[in-house]
């Protein structure tokens, strides 16, 4: 619970899953296991914008994983990056997506503070 408590602090939770089946773990069970454990905790840490992050898929064997993961995001509409952590494939565009979701996010922050804001007006001259 720690751990989850830093998280309330993020503005933008990343998940890396893991699509080798040498790992003997389902990329989208562990997806859906970890957003059942920030909906658990609640403080509304399943609602933060999250990207998806597909590692290791350099590796042949994790094809079908991949194509299931894609698929998964796709019906949900979950942004979902494919990289490869040891040929760095795709941690250019991962990160080019993290700084514009970020952006978006804090677009929308100050959009909503100066909405929350009252208008002053100023006092009619008589």
């Amino acid at each position: 619970t720690r751990f989850l408590r830093h998280l309330a602090r993020t503005k933008l939770l990343v998940h890396l899953v893991d699509l080798s089946p040498d790992a003997g773990r389902d990329p989208i069970e562990d997806y859906k296991a970890i957003n059942a454990e920030l909906k658990e905790f609640g403080g509304g840490l399943e609602k933060k914008p999250q990207l998806l992050v597909a590692n290791k898929s350099d590796i042949p064997e994790a094809a079908e994983n991949l194509k299931k993961l894609l698929a998964f995001a796709k019906r949900r509409r979950i942004p979902c990056h494919v990289i490869s952590a040891a040929t760095r494939q795709g941690l250019k565009e991962l990160v080019y997506a993290m700084k514009q979701s970020l952006d978006a996010i804090e677009r929308a922050e100050r959009a909503g503070e100066a909405a929350a804001r009252p208008v002053r007006r100023r006092p009619k001259k008589e």
